[in-house]
């Protein structure tokens, strides 16, 4: 069988399951801030190093040709071919570095033009190319500071086997960082709001709930108190009962004691309630006797009527020679409108007295003679 829960256990529960969707819901924009827009990040920066490398090597091939025996860098015309190159491919910078450490170099207007010499001599001693994301600052003609991501791809320049100088490109990808910034930012809202308004409607719901849980604590409360006010009730009932129920066996008991015969009847004439000394007269058993018409029992009884009054009887008893005195008594119950009941009462009196009747002089014995009576 299963016991009920407690409506404080259903709170609880309630509760963790709230902050269970909370953390569920906050993951979601952090793990796209914290774990996604770094991952996203760091894969545009690779695919954009490629890219700046093939830019790179596109340009080199423009500038020398495919396999350069020498570098001239003391010609203009190397430094007006980078600037062409650099325009066409939309590159910040170009440059040109010899193992003589002479430079040839073309640079965007406003453009830091030593961004990456360090890298150039590193590539110079080292022989292997680098590449590599950087921030710099870009200051335009009106003085104006813009931070720019650029990507530094810095290579070296061999004929056959020998290292006769390197080449540097500076790509600008900015748009592209930006473009994912708001992209990142974009789905970080998102999934931040619809947590937000999942989380909100969870805690209306949770509302709800906890006012539902406190009227049912409120209402088992009450019952509760009901509860024991009705046991209270009950037991104050049961002693009256009790106490009822003592009073009529002892009404019983004393009535039974008596020799007067007592009936109650109802508007009917059918008999409630009758005491032992009746029924020792009639001769029947008490179940017998209720709700059978009092005139119908008394009569058959042969119990014969003397003389009528309006509240009385007088009545003679052939088998015991006696003769009987029958008085009513109605009575109208409490707060009823309708019939009276009526107590009916019988007392023997001795056969030798001449009994009077409530309406006239008394009657003679039944079955004496004519002269008897009259004298």
């Amino acid at each position: 069988m299963n016991t009920p829960r407690h409506p404080m256990t259903k709170l609880r529960l309630l509760v963790i399951l709230w902050l269970l969707a909370s953390v569920a819901a906050l993951s979601m924009p952090l793990y796209d801030l914290v774990y996604l827009h770094p991952a996203l990040a760091r894969v545009m920066s690779y695919n954009t190093q490629h890219d700046a490398k093939r830019l790179a090597l596109h340009a080199l091939h423009r500038v020398l040709g495919p396999d350069p025996e020498e570098l001239h860098l003391d010609d203009p015309a190397i430094v007006r071919q980078l600037d062409q190159v650099r325009r066409d491919l939309g590159l910040l910078q170009i440059s040109l570095l010899s193992v003589e450490n002479k430079l040839a170099q073309s640079a965007a207007p406003g453009f830091e033009q030593t961004a990456g010499q360090i890298q150039l001599r590193q590539v110079l001693t080292t022989g292997k190319g680098m590449s590599q994301p950087k921030r710099v600052n870009h200051v335009s003609s009106a003085g104006t500071v813009t931070p720019l991501d650029i990507m530094l791809v810095t290579s070296p320049i061999y004929h056959g086997d020998i290292l006769i100088g390197a080449f540097e490109v500076v790509y600008d990808w900015t748009g592209q960082r930006q473009l994912l910034d708001n992209l990142i930012g974009r789905a970080a809202t998102v999934m931040l709001l619809i947590p937000v308004f999942f989380l909100l409607m969870v805690a209306f719901i949770s509302r709800q709930a906890l006012q539902a849980v406190q009227e049912q604590e409120g209402t088992e409360a009450a019952l509760s108190a009901s509860k024991v006010q009705l046991e209270i009730k009950h037991r104050e009932l049961t002693d009256l009962f009790h106490q009822i129920e003592l009073a009529k066996a002892e009404w019983q008991v004393s009535m039974d004691c008596i020799d007067d015969m007592v009936l109650l009847v109802d508007h009917d004439g059918h008999i409630r309630r009758c005491n032992e000394a009746f029924r020792r007269l009639i001769g029947v058993p008490y179940p017998d006797v209720l709700g059978k018409g009092w005139r119908q029992v008394l009569f058959s009884a042969r119990v014969e009527v003397v003389s009528l009054g309006r509240t009385s009887f007088q009545l003679y008893h052939k088998d015991r020679r006696s003769w009987l005195n029958l008085n009513f008594f109605p009575y109208q119950e409490r707060g009823k409108e309708g019939p009276e009941w009526t107590v009916i009462t019988i007392r023997a009196t001795p056969a030798n007295e001449q009994p009077a009747t409530a309406d006239g002089p008394a009657c003679p014995l039944p079955g004496k003679k004519t002269a008897d009576r009259q004298a």
